[in-house]
């Protein structure tokens, strides 16, 4: 995790390695590369009484040979790569997923993480691939490839198993220059067992919290689930949550912004202490990404951010964050890329202090989005637009169609991502401020 807990208390902490080996070798006009996983490989790490982590690898050996560089709807096709994290323990488990090198013999070539494209997905969610540069993190000084971050809450009567599946394969725009280079890597599971505190107070400004649920399948007086925080029969489950807590995707919070005032957002992400979550409806409308006085955007959403700031200055509840959009595309990133080339083309460098901020599209991907797909993404992001209902959301507005996000799309820095009503991204000309809006992302302590 980012940050550790204050109210944890760190025992144990274990390491365990997988080896993956891609070899790319050479060709006459192109290249071919293979993929072996050794299947004998279980393991087990073991703490005190009732700690079981298990990565496991399948039952028989992947080879994926005579394979060439792909476009991404072959990539996914190829033979993946599966493995779980079992914990049966009654404490909370901190993991992180790390893809490590392995050392190459003399005179060989590693292939660039630019040319290596991947997808990983939990439990069966959604496949999104990304080039491999796309995980990188600076830890210690030093640029880690980290692959998942996940805290299993230790409140458990049953295991929890989380099934992971992989894919990696060569990049469309590789070309024959790296012929012959090859890519070992070695997987890595990190994990810190912690004990809970016993009554790790709530963040007083946190007013109720609702379990999402993206179908509104529950019934029962005693459901908990609910697609928005107001409406009759959600089961408001705050006397259970403690600084511990982990939420989940979606999860609705009523949140006390200043003082009298509360206002609903959903969970982007659970950073350990801390809450990354959007406003639930557009905080701001009918405003540009940047102005048309501006030769282009290559400044960033300098007009929507402002007056986004505008709105929420009076917000005195909410952490100050200091982050940046630019090279660093594991904190926040800037564009989705079809290519590396594109994201060269459409880089921005902003770094801020403030706090709010807008989402990013590489933040949106988890929540099933897509620039392809009519309703790719999760209800709660795209409901309360003016067009929500008639494309599966619940709930609708008559103000904008759309919301701005943080990042510039290709193939120029005259256009911007947007989440419209039908429930995926979409690119527009950034200085049109006929139809879009802006959703206040804010980070809370827990």
């Amino acid at each position: 995790m980012n940050k550790v807990i204050d109210e944890l208390r760190e025992n144990k902490k274990f390491v365990v390695s997988i080896f993956i080996a891609i070899v790319l070798m050479a060709g006459i006009s192109y290249a071919w590369y293979t993929l072996v996983i050794n299947k004998d490989t279980t393991l087990n790490l073991r703490g005190k009484t009732g700690l079981d982590i298990e990565l496991v690898e399948p039952a028989d050996p992947i080879t994926v040979s005579t394979a060439i560089p792909m476009a991404d709807q072959d990539g996914l096709a190829t033979t993946a790569y599966q493995f779980k994290v079992v914990s049966n323990d009654s404490e909370n488990i901190a993991y992180q997923l790390y893809l490590d090198d392995v050392e190459l013999e003399s005179g060989e070539h590693k292939i660039p993480d630019s040319n290596i494209k991947y997808s990983l997905t939990k439990n069966g969610g959604n496949e999104n691939p990304a080039l491999l540069t796309t995980t990188h993190k600076t830890v210690n000084n030093e640029t880690v490839r980290e692959l998942d971050d996940t805290i299993i809450n230790g409140k458990i009567t049953t295991a929890v198993e989380n099934v992971y599946t992989l894919k990696l394969w060569i990049d469309s725009e590789a070309t024959t220059a790296i012929s012959g280079y090859k890519f070992k890597a070695k997987l890595r599971l990190e994990a810190t067992q912690t004990e809970n505190s016993a009554a790790a107070p709530i963040n007083p400004h946190i007013k109720a919290v609702y379990e999402y649920d993206q179908n509104g399948s529950g019934t029962g007086a005693a459901y908990t689930g609910c697609l928005g925080g107001e409406e009759a029969g959600c089961v408001d489950i705050k006397s259970t949550v403690t600084a511990n807590t982990t939420y989940s995707l979606g999860d609705i919070v009523k949140y006390e912004v200043k003082d009298g005032t509360e206002l609903y957002f959903n969970v982007i992400k659970d950073n350990g202490s801390t809450l990354t979550l959007q406003q639930r409806e557009n905080t701001v409308a009918n405003t540009a990404w940047y102005e048309a006085a501006e030769a282009d955007g290559s400044n960033g959403p300098t007009t929507i951010l402002a007056a986004l700031e505008d709105a929420t200055s009076s917000w005195t509840n909410v952490n100050t964050m200091n982050y940046s959009i630019g090279d660093d595309t594991k904190t926040l990133g800037y564009s989705m890329c079809d290519s590396p080339t594109s994201c060269t083309r459409s880089r921005y460098t902003l770094t801020k202090t403030s706090k709010v901020r807008m989402i990013t599209a590489q933040e949106l991907a988890p929540l099933g989005c897509n620039a392809k797909s009519d309703k790719s993404c999760k209800k709660f992001v795209y409901n309360y637009l003016k067009n929500a209902t008639s494309y599966g959301g619940t709930f609708k507005t008559d103000a904008n169609s759309n919301y701005w996000t943080m990042s510039i799309a290709y193939p120029s820095t005259n256009y911007a991502w947007y989440v419209i009503d039908w429930g995926r991204l979409n690119s527009n000309f950034a200085v049109n401020d006929s139809n879009c809006g802006g959703r206040a992302v804010v980070e809370i302590n827990k």
